[in-house]
């Protein structure tokens, strides 16, 4: 099935924008779930500093720093994606040949008109 059309740049544009806004409201919601992993995580972190003798003796800066930094970078990572997949699910049939167009194939049963079994 070969497809033989010409794309207006006003579609080019409204694609542009709607992949704009995906990625804009993506990093939003990742900055925001970071946030409060930090907030959770460096509030834990301050209290054991100052409540747990083996805490602040044991673990040097770069343990502390981890048990701080990798639940933000796991929270910003998993939540930005997760939106990001979710835009990706809203796109409807107005947008098939475009992507086609642009290198994004389909899955076979979008391309076919079934269902996924």
């Amino acid at each position: 099935m070969s497809y033989s059309s010409t794309v207006r740049p006003s579609d080019l544009a409204a694609q542009k924008q709607r992949q704009d806004a995906c990625v804009n409201a993506a990093l939003a919601e990742g900055c925001k779930s970071a946030a409060l992993a930090g907030g959770v995580s460096g509030g834990l972190s301050l209290a054991l500093s100052a409540v747990s003798e083996a805490y602040r003796f044991k673990f040097t800066t770069g343990p502390r720093t981890a048990f701080v930094v990798m639940p933000v970078f796991s929270a910003f990572w998993f939540v930005s994606e997760k939106h990001v997949m979710r835009c990706n699910q809203k796109r409807d049939n107005k947008w098939q040949s475009l992507d086609r167009l642009n290198g994004y194939e389909a899955p076979a049963h979008e391309q076919l008109g079934k269902s996924p079994q």
